[in-house]
């Protein structure tokens, strides 16, 4: 019932909506969501598209779907991901085994000089166009809205929320968050498992 009185940054910024109108939207070249597609195929990564009219991903386990479904409530298995037609803002890669040390790595070489390749989780790493971050979405609804840096909060766990923290003087870091985002935080609280961010919300803004 409160859809269409808030603001949401979906996919790192790539899809913004504003109080239930689409803002922004940062469509990825169709190629290159093919040439993705099938360098992961060869790496064996899952693959996970996120377009203006539904989540396709293919995924190769029961735990894939289970791990996809525990995001996206709008996605569709399909077995041939270049065959998709729909307009990608988010390219989402999944490694079961840890992406980090390896597939990200090899994901940023293969396409980091052209889009921006972010670790988004400990399984998962996201490819948008250049620009696209959640940091800069922020900044545009701060703009809009006419809220200062100083009031703005923001919590974070992983890489992809680096600019977001960095827009935002309330920036707490989640205690089970990467290491990387402890340092940029102005701010620590508990793990995302125990409600600590509401908790932050009550104290901050419901007192």
């Amino acid at each position: 019932e409160y859809l269409d009185d808030m603001t949401f940054i979906c996919d790192n910024g790539a899809y913004v909506v504003d109080k239930g109108k689409l803002l922004s939207v940062s469509v990825l070249p169709k190629d290159t969501v093919k040439e993705a597609v099938r360098f992961c195929d060869k790496l064996g990564l899952t693959v996970l598209l996120c377009g203006k009219n539904g989540t396709w991903h293919n995924s190769r386990t029961d735990s894939q779907h289970q791990e996809i479904a525990s995001y996206y409530v709008n996605q569709v298995k399909m077995e041939d991901l270049t065959l998709v037609d729909d307009d990608v803002f988010k390219i989402a890669v999944f490694e079961e085994s840890g992406i980090e040390n390896d597939g990200y790595c090899k994901l940023e070489e293969r396409f980091g000089e052209n889009f921006n390749v972010q670790l988004s989780g400990k399984y998962w790493t996201d490819i948008m166009n250049k620009g696209v971050t959640k940091g800069t979405a922020l900044r545009t609804i701060e703009n809009r809205i006419g809220v200062r840096y100083e009031e703005t909060m923001a919590f974070g766990d992983y890489l992809n929320d680096v600019d977001m923290l960095n827009n935002s003087y309330y920036s707490f870091a989640m205690s089970n968050a990467h290491e990387s985002i402890k340092k940029v935080a102005n701010f620590m609280t508990g793990s995302n498992n125990d409600n600590s961010v509401m908790k932050e919300i009550e104290k901050h803004c419901l007192t």
